[in-house]
């Protein structure tokens, strides 16, 4: 099965008065790394407590590319639904190209690498294609 490469994350956080708290973890299982996160907000203003769950795959298809298989679920007054799929690949130590194509339920927004997201009260879907550079 593998082994559980790094064992987790945990952050806890109080913005504009809304606190909350998210746990993770990644692990690594042959050419597949699967990952998963929790979240939990409490209640503030208009907003109701809420919960996130997270979950995802990629798979290295070759050493330069890269296949992304990503879900999401909320729970409270953002409640929806996220699913984006997507590749990775890789020209060079720092530069890649990517596609990756997003499709929402009410309670997400969906844009990627700074495009403009489509309502989060509305859902709707996105494609991005574009060349990302690290440095």
């Amino acid at each position: 099965f593998g082994y559980l490469d790094r064992a987790g994350a945990a952050a806890a956080g109080n913005s504009g008065g809304r606190k909350s708290w998210t746990v993770g973890a990644i692990a690594p299982v042959g050419p597949l790394t699967a990952n998963l996160r929790y979240s939990a907000t409490d209640p503030t203003g208009a907003q109701t407590e809420g919960t996130q769950i997270r979950g995802g795959v990629s798979y290295a298809l070759t050493d330069a590319t890269t296949l992304t298989l990503q879900h999401a679920t909320n729970s409270g007054s953002l409640k929806g639904d996220l699913t984006s799929i997507g590749a990775v690949y890789s020209l060079s130590k720092a530069t890649s190209v990517y596609a990756h194509y997003s499709g929402a339920s009410a309670g997400w927004g969906t844009g990627y690498y700074g495009a403009a997201n489509s309502s989060a009260t509305k859902g709707g879907s996105a494609f991005g294609v574009g060349v990302a550079t690290s440095f």
